[in-house]
């Protein structure tokens, strides 16, 4: 959804896919091969071979560099990418690192649909409700969709950072009551556990579907 020619034109899309390439190489450096299985362990709940597509590879990428933290500095790749490389960035660059850096997950609901603009949504963690610019969006959702994505504010607009996952209706419930039932035992309210969880709940899921 984030990369739509309609609302980002080509230079940008590919200034994003340059950065993210960037960002993620930073792993070479900041990673050892414990925080790389603990990744993988904490997202596949597995450090062997996995079983898995291409929107759950993308997702775990984009919480390999959004979230997860190592163990030597608690910063995440992004964090590390704006601070050893921000002098060397152009201004449009650091302001969507800045973006990303900033961004956060949530399981949200579409309540009104602007097609041609973008959504009225509301965050099932908080109870807040947001207007995220989206053309494709606009066109592909339809008012009750549920769905777990990640939020940037970039130019004074919210938007998706990337595509996300929808919510099957048959699993919304039972996916609910889990997000409360591990945000009581960690202690978190709702909103909170998302936001920390992030886009591990893609796996939960999966499993639930």
């Amino acid at each position: 959804m984030a990369e739509n020619p309609q609302t980002n034109p080509p230079d940008e899309i590919e200034m994003r896919r340059r950065l993210a390439a960037d960002v993620l190489n930073g792993m070479e450096r900041w990673h050892t091969e414990s925080d790389r299985r603990r990744a993988k362990r904490y997202y596949f709940e597995s450090t062997g071979s996995v079983d898995a597509d291409e929107s759950e590879i993308n997702g775990f990428l984009q919480w390999y560099t959004h979230d997860f933290r190592d163990a030597a500095t608690r910063r995440t790749l992004v964090e590390h990418h704006l601070e050893t490389h921000g002098a060397e960035l152009t201004v449009r660059e650091r302001e969507t690192l800045e973006a990303w850096r900033d961004s956060y997950p949530g399981v949200f609901e579409a309540e009104a649909i602007e097609e041609g603009r973008g959504l009225h949504l509301r965050d099932l963690g908080t109870g807040d409700t947001i207007f995220v610019h989206d053309v494709t969006a606009s066109r592909e959702l339809v008012r009750g969709d549920c769905l777990l994505s990640r939020i940037e504010k970039l130019d004074g607009k919210l938007m998706f950072v990337s595509d996300g996952c929808k919510v099957p209706p048959a699993v919304r419930a039972d996916f609910l009551k889990l997000i409360d039932k591990e945000a009581a035992t960690s202690g978190q309210t709702r909103g909170e556990y998302v936001r920390r969880s992030g886009n591990l709940l893609y796996r939960k899921i999966k499993h639930l579907s």
